[in-house]
């Protein structure tokens, strides 16, 4: 992704995902996104949200939360120690999988 795309919603990812998707058909797509989360208690905090989607339909995702104390990253503790369901919850790769026949 461009530079420019820096602070934009997560659709426009999302479409350009799709878009690169429709091109090379995949089979299952993981992405990784280098985040600051605003936090109620305090400063943004730094994260690395991972999300897995597959052709099957599974869906997946993974938060973990870090810092970076004089150029050593220290990992806090995970929010779970595995990939959890988004259930309904949509995720930014959904648009990669989503049905685009028309039968008309």
């Amino acid at each position: 992704m461009p530079d420019a795309v820096a602070g934009h919603s997560p659709e426009l990812l999302s479409q350009a995902i799709a878009r690169f998707a429709e091109e090379k058909h995949p089979v299952c797509l993981l992405l990784a996104l280098d985040v600051l989360m605003d936090t109620a208690a305090g400063p943004p905090q730094s994260a690395l949200i991972f999300e897995a989607r597959d052709a099957a339909g599974t869906r997946r995702y993974l938060v973990q939360t870090y810092g970076v104390d004089h150029g050593t990253v220290r990992w806090d503790a995970p929010r779970s120690a595995n990939w959890l369901d988004p259930g309904d919850q949509e995720m930014i790769l959904d648009a990669a999988f989503a049905c685009t026949s028309d039968p008309s």
